[in-house]
């Protein structure tokens, strides 16, 4: 089960708050705010990212015949992008809310998705960095076989 009591932040603040700085306040009240500031910021400078190479992509790639395709392509992506977004708000939502999402999602299975999100991301994550250990590793070749 990948639910959640609290949110990590939510624990972050209610341990600074007791031990540290001594302060009672409604911990969870602030702690939503802060989370969904937080995501939004996330979500934006992510998207922001992604549309920007998205665009080198579409400039190096595009043609007369591919450019409808790429734009496909693209949408495709980003609404699994939304979706996986949703998920993992969804997961860090304290149970009141999280039954709002449901509710406007219908019946999903989201273990299901959760799963597979798990999976997507962890291959991602490796073929981004063999990626990045490749690029490195004929960059400082090249670098050092002209000298």
């Amino acid at each position: 089960q990948r639910v959640r009591k609290t949110d990590p932040i939510s624990r972050v603040i209610g341990l600074i708050l007791k031990f540290v700085v001594n302060v009672h306040i409604d911990v969870e009240f602030w702690s939503m705010h802060a989370s969904f500031i937080l995501v939004g910021v996330i979500v934006a400078t992510q998207m922001r990212g992604f549309l920007i190479n998205l665009v080198r992509l579409f400039h190096s790639w595009s043609s007369v015949h591919t450019s409808s395709f790429i734009i496909a392509l693209s949408s495709e992506i980003m609404g699994m992008y939304f979706v996986s977004s949703v998920l993992l708000i969804r997961m860090n939502l304290p149970a009141k809310y999280r039954r709002i999402i449901t509710d406007v999602l219908g019946d999903l299975e989201f273990h299901f998705y959760y799963h597979w999100n798990d999976l997507i991301f962890l291959i991602s994550a490796l073929l981004t960095i063999s990626f990045l250990v490749v690029s490195r590793y004929s960059v400082t070749r090249t670098k050092y076989s002209v000298l």
